[in-house]
């Protein structure tokens, strides 16, 4: 008897947690910020910078009340952020290797965080708002950069980066459903180390390329535009 008591509480302590659970999942459009942004010529990832184009993302928002502290939540978020090469650095390397096929590289970077989140119902108009901020980790992927020539051609790859990252945002809910936020995010300090192939005359050779360009330290930082929904 008392096993069946035990079980009962745990299903309606477990329900009562999920009741209070809300999902809200969004897509974002990411702006690169600062030497994310910025082009520094051919040398662009080894001089920190990026030259990083305006995408998008998507992920989700995870909360749950804090039970001691009114309209406060802790969150959970996961999301996924894509960004191009700027098209002023694509047309610069073209110029400069106008006989080869160039495959430019792109940057994806999946921050995990967790922090608070606050809402405040302005009442003379009934617009609920919230402020969030968090920290966690991020990791930055940079794809391969390649050119291709008769003569030479020339590839350099790149390993994944984690680092610690912070976000700081706020937002509107609309119709008790609908969200629409700003978030300014820091993605964390990276540098991009890897390998370059090179063929040349039937000849391979392959080296690090921190220890050949000595890559300065890239801080990814984005201010992203999302909107999402509320599932629960």
């Amino acid at each position: 008897m008392k096993r069946i008591f035990s079980l009962i509480a745990t299903v309606v302590i477990a329900g009562s947690l999920t009741a209070q659970i809300q999902v809200e999942p969004r897509i974002s459009l990411v702006a690169a910020m600062g030497d994310y942004n910025l082009n520094y010529d051919k040398a662009f990832l080894f001089r920190g910078a990026a030259a990083a184009a305006t995408g998008f993302g998507m992920g989700a928002d995870v909360t749950h009340p804090i039970g001691l502290i009114e309209n406060m939540d802790v969150f959970g978020s996961m999301d996924i952020f894509y960004n191009g090469l700027a098209k002023d650095l694509k047309a610069d390397l073209q110029a400069d290797a106008p006989d080869a096929a160039i495959n430019y590289n792109s940057y994806v970077n999946i921050p995990l965080m967790a922090g608070i989140k606050y809402y405040y119902v302005i009442p003379d108009i009934y617009l609920k708002t919230y402020v969030k901020g968090g920290i966690g980790l991020n990791t930055l992927f940079i794809s391969d950069l390649g050119f291709e020539q008769p003569d030479l051609s020339q590839t350099f790859s790149f390993k994944p980066s984690v680092a610690g990252a912070a976000t700081f945002g706020l937002g509107v809910i609309l119709a008790e459903k609908y969200t629409v936020g700003f978030e300014f995010m820091h993605l964390g300090n990276h540098t991009p180390k890897g390998e370059m192939e090179e063929i040349k005359q039937e000849s391979l050779k392959g080296f690090d390329i921190s220890d050949t360009f000595q890559p300065e330290e890239l801080p990814v930082r984005t201010f992203r535009l999302t909107a999402g929904f509320l599932l629960f």
